[in-house]
């Protein structure tokens, strides 16, 4: 049994963890306003002016990009930032949703708020780009399906899709797997 200096000290470590690594996520989540992230800003204050996505405004992202863009610029400039951060604070809570099932508290929380989002933080991370938001959601539509929350789970990988496209062959074989293998 752990003495309780040593559960404090431990809760220390994981909490000065968590905070180094989100001070990095918020520090990183600061994306240039040139190239992509550029036009992808036009887009999106276009769309928050009431301009119709495809119509009168056009780039060949996923939908839910775009609107979740345009309303964050619709609360500030800065809105912008905390989007790519509330993206990661989805892709931790499904890390840890996941983790949580297989290991012990402690490391499930250090997994999900540490070293997933230093894992995606890597090098190819780019702030403000469409990857994020799909990313994030698949991985926390996988962990509320570990967690059994069936409906949310659908839900949130049917975001996924009109999130990023791209994830279609991802969430059909989370999903394959899950039907096939409903023991896991």
């Amino acid at each position: 049994m752990q003495s309780v200096a040593a559960r404090w000290v431990s809760r220390l470590i994981v909490a000065t963890l968590i905070f180094l690594t989100w001070w990095w996520v918020i520090l990183s989540a600061a994306a240039p306003r040139t190239s992509d992230n550029g036009v992808f800003l036009s887009v999106a204050s276009a769309i928050a002016e009431g301009v119709p996505l495809y119509e009168g405004v056009v780039d060949n992202k996923d939908p839910l990009f775009f609107y979740s863009l345009a309303a964050a610029l619709r609360i500030g400039p800065a809105a912008a930032q905390l989007l790519d951060v509330l993206w990661f604070v989805c892709l931790a809570a499904g890390a840890w949703l996941l983790a949580r099932s297989t290991m012990p508290a402690t490391a499930a929380v250090v997994a999900g708020f540490v070293a997933a989002p230093i894992a995606v933080l890597g090098i190819a991370y780019q702030p403000g780009m469409t990857n994020l938001p799909g990313t994030a959601l698949v991985l926390l539509g996988m962990g509320l399906l570990a967690s059994r929350a069936w409906w949310a789970s659908g839900f949130v990988f049917a975001l996924a899709v009109v999130a990023k496209i791209t994830t279609i062959p991802v969430v059909i074989a989370i999903l394959g797997v899950t039907v096939a293998l409903p023991h896991m």
